[in-house]
């Protein structure tokens, strides 16, 4: 992953980062989006579901997709993060908020919104490497889940 991210990098920068270096390389930058539009903004769902819509389209007819769910479905992008979720709520439970954190979602109680200003990098870090492992398979290769 870190390889993607530093080619992104090149991308977005037009310097070439080696990937070790990334980690202080962002801590030095604002806030971007790796993989930004044409335009420069968010990819939409809709991009994001065309983009897999395609990845979907030379698969045989009535043949498996490459891309899709346990039950056979066409992927999306949002069963994406949802599988994530679920992955820690089956896994890590006790990793609940870091994963909220993840996902970007906003605590609905304004109070203890305002009063919570970390970004839990730290828990974050060794669940996301947990939840990469686990999708390429690594932590079945290893054991572990």
């Amino acid at each position: 992953m870190m390889e993607v991210l530093a080619l992104a990098a090149v991308h977005l920068t037009g310097e070439i980062e080696k990937p070790e270096d990334l980690p202080a390389q962002a801590a030095l930058k604002a806030p971007a989006l790796i993989f930004p539009s044409p335009t420069g903004v968010a990819l939409s769902d809709a991009a994001l579901g065309a983009c897999i819509r395609r990845m979907n389209e030379g698969a045989p007819e009535g043949g498996p997709l490459p891309w899709q769910d346990v039950d056979g479905r066409a992927a999306t992008p949002h069963g994406f993060r949802r599988s994530f979720r679920s992955w820690v709520d089956d896994t890590r439970p006790e990793a609940s908020e870091a994963a909220e954190k993840a996902l970007a979602h906003e605590d609905e109680n304004t109070v203890r919104a305002a009063y919570r200003g970390s970004d839990m990098l730290e828990q974050r870090r060794p669940l996301m490497e947990a939840w990469g492992k686990f999708c390429t398979g690594a932590a079945l290769k290893q054991g572990t889940a």
